[in-house]
């Protein structure tokens, strides 16, 4: 609810993405990729994105290879 009330694209830093492992694609077929850090604040950005109630702004992805254990 803090990430959502107080939303700051400042304060967002980086989402660590990873490459898929073997059962990942079948539960996203089309996605790339595996959100390895940042989960709440990458699903409270979307909900805003998608609700029209933040602009767009790119955000900085850490890409983790090879995938962490």
């Amino acid at each position: 609810m803090d990430i959502d009330r107080a939303f700051d694209y400042d304060k967002v830093g980086f989402v660590a993405l990873t490459t898929l492992n073997e059962p990942e694609p079948r539960e996203s077929p089309v996605g790339s990729y595996y959100l390895y850090d940042g989960v709440h604040k990458s699903i409270v950005l979307a909900k805003r994105l998608l609700r029209g109630e933040t602009r767009y702004e790119p955000v900085q992805v850490l890409l983790l290879t090879p995938r962490r254990a």
